[in-house]
């Protein structure tokens, strides 16, 4: 593929230039007089002045056309991306940058133990995510909590649909913006072996059509992993409000994840 067509140059361009115009010249060190600036954000001649690489080479990067060396994305990362996950996310479209496209996924399913573990936690509400934040498999305690998963449509049963469309399982959030933070940085992060799969690109369209929030929060590549521990404050159907324990299980699988809430 070549690197003009490469979707992954193009994402790691678009997430440096997000990068960039959310810095500050004060984040970085630069001491200018605002009056003297006519965008908010950092210029580019400014990050390659500050990675000392060309002003050339780091337009075209920008613009997806050139892969940069690793050492270059490395000065990049220490410049741009303050947070683990967000060097996680640069390195990874880097990384996969020389791959040919993705084969078309396998409709994900749920191994049969972790069926049975499913069956088995009676008490505790549990949910198995797939790729695309898709809900791939519940217990009875977590339909309970949050919705009849049961009655969503297939195409429209992830977290990033329900928790931008869906006015029930919104509800269950106390803190919807943030767990809608959460969604969307996750989606971002474990997206990239899906750039060039057309189904993919497809579902955010309909979600960037469908609702403004998801727009706005999904061209502000932030990006996040799974946390093995969180608190989330939740609505309970009965009106209760309560604060669980979120425990996030990575799977052998990588695309899949088990959702534990525990009060």
């Amino acid at each position: 593929m070549s690197a003009d067509r490469n979707p992954r140059l193009h994402e790691l361009g678009a997430f440096l230039r997000a990068r960039r115009n959310q810095l500050r010249p004060g984040d970085v060190g630069l001491d200018l007089p605002p009056a003297r600036r006519q965008v908010a954000g950092l210029r580019r001649e400014e990050v390659a002045d500050l990675t000392f690489i060309s002003r050339e080479y780091y337009l075209r990067i920008e613009q997806g056309r050139v892969p940069p060396s690793n050492e270059v994305l490395d000065r990049l990362i220490s410049l741009l991306c303050p947070t683990e996950d967000e060097a996680r996310y640069a390195r990874q479209l880097l990384a996969g940058a020389g791959l040919r496209a993705s084969p078309a996924p396998t409709e994900p399913v749920a191994t049969e133990p972790l069926s049975r573990l499913l069956r088995h936690l009676t008490d505790v509400p549990a949910i198995l995510v797939g790729p695309q934040t898709s809900v791939l498999e519940w217990n009875a305690a977590a339909a309970d909590l949050f919705i009849d998963f049961a009655a969503i449509p297939v195409d429209r049963r992830t977290f990033a649909y329900l928790l931008f469309d869906d006015a029930t399982m919104q509800s269950r959030f106390l803190d919807l913006a943030s767990m809608q933070d959460v969604v969307v940085g996750i989606l971002r992060a474990t997206g990239t072996d899906s750039l060039d799969n057309r189904v993919y690109s497809a579902q955010l369209q309909v979600l960037s059509t469908m609702s403004p929030a998801f727009h706005d929060r999904w061209h502000q590549f932030g990006v996040a992993q799974p946390r093995g521990l969180s608190h989330v404050p939740l609505r309970h159907p009965d009106g209760t409000e309560m604060v669980v324990d979120l425990i996030v299980l990575l799977l052998d699988d990588p695309s899949q994840r088990l959702l534990l809430f525990l009060r």
